[in-house]
């Protein structure tokens, strides 16, 4: 027997997860997209597009592409869908990893998706960067802030794509053709309440209809604003809130 819900069926585009989420941006440019709590740190749309094209400009100047993965270890903050969705819109998966996690745990993690990158705080490369990069696949740490030995966020922000970059215009990346159902863009680790946390891979598909469920339950008007409470390497922060 099939049990059915009071609404409709919603269909899921086979697009990049991206494009899904940015494709209607320009029509908000000038609208305040994400501020952090004090103020200090604020991207409208039309900043928000343009700052996604410009790290994944650097990203790819570093060699990063389709089936490569990024991690990325920082509370909630303006510029994690920057990072997000740059590495998305070059077909790369991006492990989102709790602040709040052991250095055991955390390379567990990093070598089990076989992170290339590592997005973080200054708190936290300073703290233990060393530990997290020593015996796995990263080949760099870029952080929010500056560190000895690593890459100020601000650098790749400021890249002009002319290093063969996704956009050397800042109007957004270049489309990378993804397959949309079996391309992983997301990976989060479950609670591991049957032993170690376990890798949850999600696919631009699956991110896509997770977005559209979630609008379906709780709808949100224009201007409408949201407390970015929930942990966003959380499903619930990084799907329903982000």
């Amino acid at each position: 027997m099939i049990f059915t819900g009071p609404h409709g069926p919603t269909p899921v585009p086979d697009v990049a997860f991206t494009s899904f989420v940015l494709g209607d941006a320009g029509r908000h440019a000038d609208r305040v997209a994400l501020v952090d709590v004090a103020g200090e740190v604020a991207f409208t749309y039309g900043e928000l597009v343009a700052g996604v094209g410009r790290v994944a400009g650097a990203l790819r100047a570093r060699g990063f592409g389709r089936g490569d993965v990024l991690a990325l270890l920082a509370p909630n903050l303006p510029q994690f869908p920057v990072v997000f969705h740059a590495a998305a819109s070059l077909g790369g998966t991006v492990v989102v990893l709790n602040p709040l996690d052991t250095t055991a745990d955390l390379l567990a993690h990093l070598g089990g998706a076989g992170a290339v990158l590592l997005v973080t705080t200054e708190e936290q490369a300073l703290a233990r960067a060393a530990e997290l990069v020593a015996g796995t696949k990263v080949r760099e740490v870029v952080v929010f802030g500056h560190a000895p030995g690593s890459t100020p966020f601000a650098e790749l922000l400021a890249d002009d794509g002319a290093a063969g970059g996704a956009s050397g215009s800042g109007a957004g990346p270049v489309p990378v053709v993804v397959d949309a159902g079996s391309d992983v863009v997301a990976l989060l680790h479950s609670s591991g309440s049957t032993g170690r946390p376990k890798g949850v891979m999600l696919t631009h598909r699956n991110m896509s209809a997770n977005v559209l469920q979630t609008n379906g339950g709780a709808p949100l008007e224009e201007g409408e604003r949201v407390l970015a409470v929930a942990p966003f390497h959380h499903a619930f922060g990084l799907i329903m809130v982000l």
